[in-house]
């Protein structure tokens, strides 16, 4: 579920709800995902049963210990080796007098200086990886990061955890993107984060970061953008409902739509439905893949509302007339009918 140990049963409903929406069958067909969604449910299943998770953890803590056991003293002897390796290959390239061996020395010693490009933190980074290549277990490679870190070095950084967090927006900042400040459970006294949320997110989408504040632990925060009576982002723009009557759909118009700038006329072509996209290009929000997308017109055909004249009546039982076919004649009966 991608969550800490400690995780409350808040946290664990957030993760489990986020996920199950994400890999479920019907949202993402394929054997794949119908996996991922059975562990899913399994680990949920789990973790909510005080008895079944506490022994989940008795489990856990034993297989690390034992793990981790392993792996340091697999490592400590394989440094070991290394470092007799090295040290049978120094003394044998020891071949020169003492005098030559003491003036060697005393130029090294001379050369290398705080500050210089042998003492340089990158530099002796990668020398230090030439030399020992065998990574240490992940149980015992937990390093704080101190100071600035380029990013060469931030990379280095054993990645320990993934914290999933759902992050509401409204559509202006998923259209303008935005920067919001979220809470991350850390101990008895939240932590505070700030996160980027670029232009052009839509409901689902993911936003990956690091922090120093996170300690080599990754936030992937899912984005859920608040409905809004018209407008709607999706995958390759911005869709905006565009009202017409009934006489403008039929005939066909030319009417004023607005845009992220000024407004701009569209043509409605004649005998148009509600549901109709009439495509601006390149005319919308900016996407996360840095892309302008398209501005989307979604024709809602708009009936007359209450209070319109009487003699409207008759003039829309005449209309009615005018349909030669159910509307309604591709619907199913039933919603979970086969066909």
């Amino acid at each position: 579920l991608g969550i800490q140990s400690s995780a409350s049963e808040q946290e664990i409903r957030r993760a489990y709800r986020i996920l199950a929406r994400r890999y479920h069958p019907d949202v993402n067909p394929g054997k794949d995902s119908s996996d991922k969604f059975k562990l899913i449910a399994e680990a949920y299943q789990i973790l909510m049963n005080a008895e079944k998770r506490k022994q989940h953890d008795l489990k856990l803590n034993a297989d690390t210990i034992k793990a981790g056991a392993r792996g340091h003293r697999a490592y400590a002897d394989e440094m070991r080796r290394r470092f007799q390796e090295q040290s049978k290959n120094f003394q044998k390239s020891q071949g020169a007098s003492t005098n030559q061996k003491d003036e060697s020395s005393s130029r090294q010693r001379r050369a290398v200086q705080p500050g210089s490009e042998s003492t340089h933190p990158k530099l002796w980074t990668e020398n230090l990886k030439r030399v020992f290549t065998t990574p240490i277990p992940k149980l015992f490679s937990k390093r704080q990061p101190t100071g600035t870190q380029t990013e060469d070095r931030g990379k280095e950084v054993q990645l320990r955890s993934v914290s999933i967090i759902e992050v509401s927006v409204s559509i202006e900042e998923a259209i303008f993107g935005t920067k919001k400040t979220l809470e991350i459970p850390n101990g008895f006294k939240p932590m505070k984060i700030s996160v980027r949320i670029p232009s052009g997110v839509t409901s689902g989408s993911t936003v990956r970061m690091r922090s120093e504040k996170l300690k080599g632990q990754e936030l992937v925060c899912v984005v859920q953008v608040s409905e809004h009576p018209y407008l709607e982002m999706v995958k390759n723009g911005l869709i905006v409902s565009l009202p017409v009557t009934l006489a403008e759909a039929y005939h066909g118009a030319t009417v004023e739509a607005p845009t992220l700038t000024d407004p701009v006329v569209l043509k409605v072509p004649p005998r148009s439905q509600t549901g109709l996209l009439i495509p601006l290009k390149n005319q919308g929000p900016v996407m996360k893949n840095g892309i302008k997308g398209d501005l989307l017109y979604r024709v809602i055909v708009q009936a007359p509302r209450d209070g319109a004249a009487p003699q409207y009546e008759a003039l829309m039982k005449e209309l009615d007339n005018a349909y030669n076919e159910n509307v309604r004649g591709e619907l199913p009966r039933s919603l979970g009918a086969k066909k």
